[in-house]
Formats: structure tokens, sequence, C-alpha cells
């Protein structure tokens, strides 16, 4: 604990001059020095719910530690509003164009963006299955994203978030976000879940690749522009999308994988909604470039992901790499057999022979797999090794006498394996 003494030394009682990182009217940011060491301190001045500055000194303890957050040194609690000491690394916040500088700045290069998406992604990820009760942010956006001296993107104000009930994947709440963010299901019905969040992501991920504020609102007080509503329209009239971002920093391939992510995180439903730790999984794969290796998307059964399911418990789901899809040997000659709504293929990773199922339309691929992956073990399910992310393709074992195979086919999204 720091006493109010040594935080008003080093802030020279809350000057102006002292003041850094302008990225919220709830609160102030600082650079100060405590004992011949610089600190980042952070200042609640807008009347808050109660509880809610203790949530954040509370929550930002639990992930201190992590390094998508910020390093929790302290907090002072003898002012009328709690004060909080934290690791001071040079920070800079995002502004409302996912860049930094004044807001008509130039964007940061794509390789900057895309590694921002992907450590604050890894973040999220974290509140979502690191402890026992799911931890839902609920206020995700750029100007709660520092950059360290680094570059490395940190996620900051767990202020609004939220620990679910143990065994819960959902709560009733007050609607809490900032507009043009907040998931429109949790809006209307006030039912707050993890996918929330990835709606939220979303949407960040849009500002990020298209260098735009989410909406843009006219005098009258009325939305002239959604970013989202504005790129499905595009896509709907057959336009292209325009990607920010200078002629040669454009990478097309990259950009409309990572535009796909971004949308299927804002779908409507929630069940149509990747989970969290699959959009980590997925930008890490865009970053490495390795889904450009594969037309399909490809889920296999073998090491690497961990799968949460909805009461935190994690199974390990591993992950098997695009180059080692891509010399199991995928043609025509390997299909086994081929429905409506995915095929069926075979090949040997590793001297080891799959079935590998390739979604060819989109239905239900992240129903069937999630739900897979809890009946994996039983005798009467295909044993689920592994798989490739992007739209959905699944590798597993299976009865077939000439793949050497040992367990049943079968599909648990809405249409039965035929």
């Amino acid at each position: 604990m720091f006493s109010s003494d040594q935080i008003s030394k080093a802030t020279d009682h809350f000057d102006a001059e002292c003041s850094i990182l302008d990225a919220s009217s709830c609160f102030t940011w600082y650079k100060g020095v405590i004992e011949g060491r610089s600190y980042v301190i952070k200042r609640f001045t807008e009347p808050w719910y109660e509880d809610e500055p203790y949530n954040d000194i509370v929550l930002s303890s639990r992930v201190s530690n992590h390094t998508g957050f910020l390093k929790l040194i302290g907090s002072c609690l003898e002012f009328p509003r709690p004060v909080v000491v934290l690791e001071d690394l040079d920070y800079t916040v995002l502004n409302q164009r996912g860049s930094i500088g004044c807001e008509d700045a130039p964007l940061l290069p794509w390789n900057a963006r895309l590694k921002i998406a992907r450590e604050v992604a890894t973040a999220i990820t974290y509140l979502h299955t690191a402890f026992p009760r799911i931890i839902i942010h609920r206020n995700i956006k750029p100007a709660n994203v520092l950059l360290d001296k680094n570059g490395t993107a940190k996620l900051t104000d767990l202020s609004h978030a939220v620990t679910l009930p143990e065994g819960k994947c959902w709560t009733e709440e007050p609607v809490v976000g900032t507009y043009g963010y907040t998931d429109p299901i949790y809006f209307s019905t006030g039912i707050l879940t993890p996918y929330s969040d990835v709606f939220s992501f979303g949407i960040f991920m849009l500002v990020l690749l298209m260098g735009r504020q989410p909406h843009l609102v006219e005098s009258n007080g009325r939305s002239e522009f959604n970013i989202l509503e504005y790129v499905k329209d595009l896509l709907e009239r057959g336009e292209p999308v325009v990607f920010g971002g200078g002629l040669n920093d454009m990478k097309p391939g990259q950009m409309r994988m990572f535009l796909d992510l971004a949308l299927r995180c804002c779908e409507e439903r929630n069940e149509d909604r990747p989970m969290m730790i699959l959009v980590a999984k997925e930008i890490k794969l865009i970053e490495q470039g390795s889904l450009e290796y594969l037309e399909h998307n490809i889920i296999l059964t073998k090491k690497g992901l961990k799968e949460a399911d909805c009461n935190g418990i994690s199974n390990p789901i591993p992950m098997f790499s695009s180059d080692q899809i891509s010399k199991a040997h995928f043609h025509l000659n390997c299909s086994i057999d081929q429905g409506t709504y995915f095929t069926w293929y075979t090949g040997v990773i590793e001297g080891r022979p799959y079935s590998i199922k390739i979604y060819t339309e989109y239905e239900e691929p992240y129903n069937d797999i999630a739900l897979s992956a809890r009946v994996s073990n039983h005798s009467g399910f295909l044993k689920l090794i592994g798989w490739q992310l992007r739209r959905a393709v699944v590798a597993v074992e299976c009865t077939i006498k000439d793949c050497q195979r040992d367990s049943y086919c079968c599909s648990l999204s809405s249409h039965g394996f035929p």
C-alpha cells in the first residue's frame, strides 16, 4: 500500500502537467516517481458505482503476472476514490482508429496491428479460461489497450469486468460498455456471456483492419456510420472492403482472413461466434501465414489446442500445423465419402493415418467440434485428435478398414453424417 503523501508528491498533487495517456473520462493516468522509481499512477475521477474501482484493483491483482495486462504494484485507499500504482513501461494508448497519436495520424504497420490483435485476444482468452470462474471484460475497445515501449499490447480497465458464478457461463447484468462495441444480444436482453467479449473484439478487429472508428455520430445524435453494417453492406453488394494502411503495407491474403474472422466474431447468434480461445489461435495462424497453405479450414485431432467448455473446464485438443496438413496429401483421390456440408478424406501425419473432415459449406462446425471434444472418449463416437482453424476442418480416427482406423464416424452438427 502506498500512502496519500507518496502519491501526492509523485503527481505534484495530481497536477495536469503530470498526466499522461488521456484515454478515459472516468480516470486519469499520471506518471510519477516514488522512492527513486518511476510508476504509472491511475486515479479514478468520476463518480463510479462504489465497487467498480475496487473490482478493477482486485481483478488487476489476479492477472498482474500475465504479459497481456499491466503489472499492478500497489494502491492507495486514502483518497475519496482509489488510486492504483502500476509498472511504468512508457505506455502509449491506442486512439479510436486503433493507432497511436492524434486521430488523423498514420496507421500502424499491418504486422504491428496484427500483433496487437493477437496479444489482446490472448489476454481476453486468459480472462475466459484461466480461472475456475470465467471473467468477462465487458469493455473491449482501443482506448483500453496500451502499448509498452516494446510495442507489446496490454489490456486495461477491469472496472466493468464481471466474474461469473462458478459453473455458469452467463449472467444477467445491467448494460455497461462503449457504444459501437457492445454486443447487441447483451444490449437487448441484459444476458452477458463470454461471447459478448467476442463480439466487442470483432469490432476491435475491424477498427484495426480498416483504421476507422466503429461509428460516426451526426450533430443531431443519430449514427451515420456503423463499421459492421458498413462492411456487411459492401460484401452483400459485391464491393471490395478497403483495408487501412499504405500500398506497400498491404497483405491482402492475411487481411481477408482477418476480416472473415472478425465477421464471425460479430455474428448475430452466440452459437455462430467462435470462442475466444479459437479466435486467438486463428489470429496466430494468420500471423504465421499458416492458413495460406490451404483453400479450406481444417480441424484435426492430435495435440495442441485447449478448448474450454462453459464451466471453465479445459480439455486438451491438439493442433496440427499447416505444413503437416499439406504433407497429408489432400486431393480428390483421398476422398472417402462426401456429404452436402463436408467431405471426408484420408491422410497420414507422422506415420499415423487419420480421417479428415473438411467442411465445404458453413453449417454448424463449431458446435460439432465442441460437442465432439466432450464425447471423444466414449466408444460410440469418433475420437477427436486435433484440428486447424479458420472455417472448420476436423481430423479423427475411424473404422474404415483401408484407412486402418478404430472408431465410429458421426457428426454432431445440425446435420448428421450421411
